[in-house]
């Protein structure tokens, strides 16, 4: 579903913006391609996880969307975390050269090996996923890998601006990585403290243990015979004692996109909120708008007759826990997040109502069959309630969404 937008601005290094959520059901993959002086083809495109419902699955779309006989390549792909419906797709972008740079939030021991243990329990057909991250690890994917590192509130105003063709092997959260030199459109990362704080210790030691295994041993090399010895019953307590957490999905990069001088952008009328419904309906989400027919008149939106290209993905975020970092580090530009991506697909887990206190839709990633109850209804009914439309996007095609941003 194309939803174009027209915008005016003095003498614009960029001339088009093109925003694409991709039906890839019970995962991530978004792209961002922006086009110079009304140029035919995209002079950069960026991406923001890259994981779909299964391996098979993603790859084929990626085999379609990125013809190997073509040009068409990603400039900088960015890894909310490290988990198989976020990555499994990404084997397939490096073995064939489609992606150019890789931007990650700092993998350390903790992260890692929680991912690993997490990729294994989650999905037994998760063995080239973890050869994957470990290479990451090792910085051995023949691309240059740019880490982001923890969020500093203090040190947030003095973060120089980066260049998306120029960023080095480490920058802090919250750095404004600009297009081509360009000041008015920037994506800035944040990587919360937590995926520092993890465990440092070594995961192999600590199931030595608990079960008196071979720690010399490489864990991505051993996990599946552990899970075949043990069982993953048995397992996932250990994982949840050593991590500290009982729900898995917390780490997450979320990655802002957009442009500081949003007031200057005027790319939808209030007839796309019309379009938006018909989407809605179109996935059978006729009880939740009919419990909210006066979606523009909450009083702090009802005032955007302009709207803007800003948007929030969060990947897995956990907002309920975590939702005051995540403010701090985006303050300044909080009010002008026009569309959000709601985290872990929808989960009452990772659900926090004041993320919707300013966005006008969100965009929710879940399979259209899935034994998760993704998205939970109460999430829906929340967004609902900040005046905040909602759209599922799952592996059906017809569920795509395109944002064409003339700036």
């Amino acid at each position: 579903m194309e939803l174009p937008g027209i915008g005016k601005k003095d003498a614009p290094m960029l001339s088009k913006v093109v925003r694409t959520i991709h039906p890839v059901g019970q995962g991530g993959f978004y792209t961002e391609e922006f086009f110079v002086n009304n140029a035919p083809e995209p002079m950069y495109r960026i991406a923001y996880d890259c994981g779909g419902k299964s391996k098979r699955f993603i790859e084929n779309y990626l085999k379609a969307l990125f013809p190997l006989s073509g040009n068409k390549k990603i400039d900088a792909l960015f890894l909310s975390h490290f988990h198989n419906d976020h990555i499994n797709g990404l084997d397939y972008l490096l073995e064939h050269g489609l992606v150019k740079r890789l931007v990650i939030p700092k993998l350390t021991n903790g992260l890692f090996f929680e991912s690993l243990i997490y990729n294994q329990l989650e999905n037994r057909d998760s063995h080239s996923t973890n050869k994957l991250v470990v290479s990451i690890k090792k910085k051995s994917i023949g691309i240059p890998i740019t880490e982001v590192s923890e969020f500093d509130k203090a040190n947030l105003e003095r973060h120089e601006q980066q260049d998306i063709n120029e960023l080095p092997a480490n920058i802090s959260s919250g750095t404004k990585i600009s297009i081509d030199h360009d000041v008015t459109w920037h994506l800035m990362p944040f990587n919360t403290p937590l995926t520092n704080n993890t465990k440092e210790l070594s995961f192999s030691d600590f199931l030595k243990q608990k079960l008196s295994i071979n720690a010399d041993k490489q864990l991505c090399e051993e996990l599946p015979n552990i899970v075949k010895t043990y069982g993953l019953k048995k397992l996932k307590p250990f994982y949840e004692e050593f991590f500290a957490v009982k729900d898995q999905n917390k780490y997450s990069m979320p990655l802002f996109s957009g442009s500081e001088d949003y007031a200057d952008y005027k790319l939808y009328s209030k007839e796309n909120h019309a379009l938006l419904s018909k989407a809605i309906k179109l996935q059978q989400l006729d009880c939740i708008v009919n419990q909210q027919p006066n979606f523009c008149n909450s009083p702090c939106k009802q005032d955007t007759d302009g709207n803007n290209p800003n948007c929030l993905y969060l990947g897995d975020f956990d907002t309920k826990t975590y939702f005051n970092e995540l403010n701090s580090c985006y303050l300044n530009l909080w009010k002008s997040i026009y569309s959000i991506q709601a985290p872990h697909h929808g989960s009452i887990n990772n659900h926090c109502n004041e993320l919707y206190d300013y966005a006008q839709f969100c965009f929710i990633s879940a399979g259209a069959a899935n034994y998760y109850n993704h998205p939970h209804n109460k999430t829906l009914v929340d967004i609902q309630k900040k005046c905040t439309l909602p759209i599922i996007v799952t592996e059906d095609p017809k569920s795509k969404l395109v944002f064409t941003y003339a700036l």
